[in-house]
């Protein structure tokens, strides 16, 4: 059966993909996962999670320049416009992040840009040298000119901004420290006078050092032998044989059998069982011992015997029910369970029938209510070819009131030998309801991969309206010598001049250009053109112009 598992990382994914932000810095992980065999059609469903998940996460490594080879990437999201966001006014364009990754001996660099609608917001470059622990950062729309930092620079300037925070907030720190001594003050002067003790909580929970894990398994594993020498058991009942969309099957029966008298016997052994364990007696006596008077009289019982009196009475089967039997129905494929049925006075209300071959899965199962109404089926089938799978499956679910939900997951051609994705993956689902609200979603995901090449697309909708499409383009490549900057190259010692070079004004000019949004005032503070070390804001008056104040220090120094 199709584990329900298997949507979960594509689902996680497309999260993961679509916040494109942090982690841009890179690294190189080499590891080694063995080729999984598809000898069993259980397997290759299991495989499908696997695959999906590992593409998946291949795109959110790729997007961020942390896979192990030389490649070209391209990540695409669009976003769907509603008509509400058009009425308005704002409309989101396409983001686009590529990147492009290389690796050769100990040197290494990726290169992420960023795009909006079609133009560049800001790319980083970035150059590690591995023998040295030294990184180079080079965001060219803003200045030509690379940031060194080694291991140990980036540390010390953690440390110098910690000492700086450290010092500028010490006033602040102290003042704070005042005011909680005097709200501290304020409360004290309204606390009762009667404190909590966790103690007295202590002493009114059961002791339990009676019973370890070993007895209490013993305990259990005694109890389940009583019922089952109240269980009627039919070691062959037979067959039971059909088709699942096509697929036949002949499975044997094994049935077992409780009637209500023979319940209400089980029911009693237990319990007699239970009264005679001087475990649980002690178990309960400390406990009784411990509880106020007004909880004692409250619970209306006096001893261990009482309470093992008051469970039989309201454990109690009625004399209607005491010859009405229960039957559970077990289906065998050779030595494998393939399904059940459970039964109650003559009604089937439970059943559920699975084919697991090697080429096929299929499930067909159902369960009704007391008027033989189906609230809850699940069917459908799936067959490998080719090392493909290809299928559909199917849950209604039905509630009161017409409330009734329907899911269905496709699958076309999904390759299941491979450690990369290809095929596609559709879920659907609807809900209406009696007032009807009717609502509706989708998502698809589809591609196709190789070791070298991977081509994924994502699409969700709702109510017949595209949400969010992702598109991801991936093309190993060959690694090239990568060379390490040795000119126009500051230190986070020279951070000073390397300020100097920077087009702030340029820079603020292309991403107005590129998000279509006035930017003129993005910088107040910073003077001409010149970078200076006021705080770092950002605001926006309320129209659609973003405007505020921006320091870019922080970024130059981080």
């Amino acid at each position: 059966m199709i584990k329900n598992k298997v949507l979960t990382p594509v689902l996680s994914g497309v999260l993961a993909v679509s916040v494109v932000g942090s982690g841009v810095g890179y690294y190189f992980v080499n590891k080694g996962e063995p080729e999984k065999t598809m000898d069993t059609m259980k397997v290759s469903m299991t495989q499908v999670e696997q695959t999906v998940n590992t593409t998946v996460d291949d795109v959110q490594k790729a997007v961020n320049g942390k896979l192990d080879f030389a490649y070209d990437a391209d990540l695409k999201i669009t976003v769907g416009n509603s008509d509400a966001m058009k009425n308005s006014g704002v409309q989101v364009q396409p983001i686009e992040v590529s990147t492009k990754v290389r690796q050769k001996g100990q040197n290494s660099s990726a290169e992420i840009a960023a795009k909006y609608n079609g133009s560049t917001l800001a790319t980083l470059e970035t150059v590690y040298a591995r023998d040295s622990k030294t990184g180079y950062v080079r965001i060219p729309e803003l200045s030509s000119a690379y940031i060194k930092a080694t291991e140990a620079d980036i540390q010390k300037l953690v440390d110098d901004a910690q000492k700086k925070y450290t010092s500028k907030y010490q006033l602040k720190q102290d003042t704070n420290k005042r005011q909680t001594k005097t709200n501290q003050n304020r409360i004290a002067d309204i606390k009762p006078k009667e404190k909590f003790d966790v103690n007295k909580i202590k002493e009114m929970l059961p002791d339990l050092s009676a019973l370890d894990s070993k007895k209490v398994e013993e305990k259990l594993n005694k109890w389940v032998e009583i019922v089952k020498g109240k269980i009627t058991e039919k070691a062959d009942n037979g067959t039971v044989s059909g088709d699942i969309e096509g697929n036949s099957y002949n499975y044997k029966v094994k049935t077992y059998s409780i009637s209500g008298k023979q319940a209400q016997e089980a029911i009693l052994a237990v319990l007699d069982d239970i009264a005679a364990d001087k475990d649980i007696k002690k178990v309960f006596d400390d406990f009784y011992a411990k509880q106020p008077e007004a909880n004692k009289k409250a619970s209306g019982i006096k001893s261990f015997a009482e309470l093992i009196a008051k469970m039989k009475s309201e454990l109690k089967i009625d004399a209607s029910q005491q010859n009405k039997v229960a039957s559970l129905d077990v289906y065998y494929d050779g030595n494998e369970p393939a399904g059940a049925a459970f039964s109650f006075d003559g009604k089937t209300y439970a059943k559920a029938v699975i084919i697991n071959k090697s080429d096929v899965n299929a499930i067909d199962a159902f369960i009704t209510d007391n008027n033989g109404n189906a609230n809850f089926t699940v069917k459908g089938s799936s067959k490998l070819a080719d090392g493909k799978v290809s299928g559909k499956y199917t849950l209604d679910c039905k509630g009161k009131n017409s409330n009734n939900t329907n899911v269905s997951l496709t699958l076309d051609k999904v390759v299941v030998k491979d450690k990369t994705f290809s095929g596609t993956v559709t879920l659907d689902f609807t809900a209406s309801s009696a007032t009807g609200s009717n609502k509706s979603g989708s998502f698809k995901i589809s591609g196709t991969a190789d070791e070298d090449k991977k081509d994924l697309k994502i699409n969700i909708s709702a109510n017949g309206i595209n949400v969010l499409t992702v598109d991801f383009k991936m093309n190993k490549t060959k690694a090239t010598d990568v060379s390490i900057p040795t000119t126009n190259v500051f230190t986070v010692d020279q951070l000073d001049a390397y300020r100097a070079t920077c087009d702030i004004e340029g820079f603020k000019q292309n991403l107005s250009s590129a998000l279509g949004i006035n930017l003129s005032r993005l910088g107040t503070g910073l003077g001409n053109g010149a970078i200076t070390k006021k705080s770092t804001t950002f605001g926006n008056n309320g129209t659609n112009n973003v405007n505020g104040g921006l320091s870019l220090d922080g970024l130059l120094t981080a």
